[in-house]
């Protein structure tokens, strides 16, 4: 069975104890609180018996059951959400994005699901101060810049 879920990272047949459902369980590493999906992953939570395993490491772990389980696991919400599209990069393929011409298979979907600083600036548009962090300002001695 494994021979043929892997190229998936899923488990299927899972049989719920409750409802004897069969259930296909995807895995997944969340271990710097991101979460990386391809656009089909996201469109198999969709399905009500597909749910997806999450791993944060050391012992941590969510289990997912819809699309919006993914996006409500942070407690607060994010702003934005991030999309990242495999291509090389020159100007043709980045107007050929922003025009809807992309293979929909390169469409990685990158989800906040775990509190990491170092990527709030992604996910938010106002930070909320740190605590303790002191806000200070330093004038800027404009004398210095020279025109071009």
């Amino acid at each position: 069975m494994l021979d043929s879920t892997h190229e998936f990272a899923q488990l299927s047949p899972v049989i719920d104890n409750n409802s004897g459902a069969e259930l296909t369980i995807m895995a997944r590493s969340a271990r710097q609180g991101l979460l990386y999906m391809t656009q089909s992953a996201w469109d198999r939570l969709n399905d009500a018996h597909t749910y997806l395993f999450t791993d944060y490491g050391r012992g941590e772990y969510q289990i997912f059951k819809s699309k919006q389980d993914v996006l409500d696991a942070n407690d607060k919400k994010t702003d934005y959400q991030i999309i990242r599209i495999e291509t090389e990069a020159n100007a043709d393929n980045v107007d050929k994005i922003l025009n809807g011409e992309y293979d929909r298979s390169k469409i990685w979907i990158i989800f906040r699901v775990k509190e990491n600083e170092g990527y709030d600036r992604l996910f938010y548009k106002k930070l909320e101060p740190r605590q303790g962090e002191i806000k200070s300002t330093t004038r800027m001695d404009t004398s210095k810049f020279t025109s071009i």
